[in-house]
């Protein structure tokens, strides 16, 4: 007598550990997911490699000389964030000078950290990126944004890359 290579009781197991691990991927990279089982915001996949500083310095990278729009720095931009109620926080350790994948910083760029959710006001002569914990969009100024977890935001009608 042969065996069949596999029981249905096997089967069944295989088919149950599948189930388990694509959930267990769900719960942890996507937000509507997290968000039902209350377990906190996933950090969105990232727009552009960034510091944790906001200095400007010459011995870590060349400045990028085409950004003729003007300085903008993250000082600046964090005046425009206001905390949702439970939500995130403003600190200016969320916001950090724009840096290129490649290293070169952008001096009429900033970007805010992932965190929780705030406000941010986008005043006229700004586009910025804007991930609100669940989709991305381009957002020009002046608009208020109700949610923001992480943003891009330059100086003029496009989004540096």
């Amino acid at each position: 007598m042969q065996r069949s290579p596999w029981s249905r009781g096997e089967k069944i197991a295989v088919i149950a550990l599948g189930v388990t691990v694509v959930g267990i991927l769900l719960s942890l990279t996507q937000p509507e997911v997290r968000h039902f089982f209350g377990l906190g915001q996933a950090v969105p996949p990232p727009l552009v490699q960034s510091t944790a500083t906001s200095a400007l310095s010459a011995s870590m990278t060349a400045i990028d000389s085409s950004g003729s729009q003007g300085v903008l720095i993250p000082a600046e931009v964090q005046k425009w964030c206001y905390i949702e109620p439970g939500g995130g926080t403003c600190d200016i350790s969320r916001f950090v000078q724009f840096r290129r994948a490649d290293g070169t910083i952008l001096p009429y760029a900033v970007q805010m950290l992932a965190g929780e959710p705030v406000e941010i006001k986008i005043p006229a002569g700004f586009t910025a990126q804007v991930w609100d914990c669940y989709h991305n969009s381009v957002v020009t100024g002046p608009q208020d944004v109700k949610k923001a977890c992480t943003m891009t935001v330059a100086r003029g009608t496009s989004i540096p890359d």
